[in-house]
C-alpha cells in the first residue's frame, strides 16, 4: 500500500478567487480538474471567504495523465495555481 502525504499549494496567484488572500489559498483542499489541470475550486467573487490559519492543500486530483498522479492524490512536494489562457490551472502538472 502506497502512502500519500498532504501536497501544500504553495501559491496561488488567482486574485480573483474568493479563497485567495495575499497568493495563499485560504480552503481546506482544492480539486484540479478532469482533463485540462484546472483548478476545480475556484470561485470568482469580490467577497472573500475561506478560513483564518488554513494553508489548502490538493485534495484530489482528476487529471490522469499527470506524472504527479497517483490513484487520483497528488505526490508533487507543492503545487502552484495561476491563470493559463483565462482560468486557473496547476503549474506544477507535468505530463506522464
Amino acid at each position: 500500500m502506497t502512502s500519500h502525504k498532504a501536497v501544500k499549494i504553495e501559491k496561488c496567484m488567482e486574485e480573483d478567487c474568493i479563497y485567495n488572500r495575499k497568493m495563499q489559498c485560504h480552503t481546506p483542499g482544492i480539486t484540479v480538474g478532469d482533463r485540462l489541470p484546472e483548478c476545480d475550486t475556484f470561485m470568482k467573487g469580490e467577497t472573500k471567504a475561506g478560513m483564518n490559519g488554513i494553508s489548502a492543500m490538493v485534495g484530489a486530483c482528476k487529471v490522469s495523465d499527470c506524472k504527479f498522479n497517483s490513484s487520483m492524490e497528488c505526490s508533487a512536494e507543492s503545487v502552484e495555481i495561476g491563470d493559463q489562457c483565462g482560468h486557473p490551472d496547476c503549474f506544477t502538472y507535468t505530463r506522464k
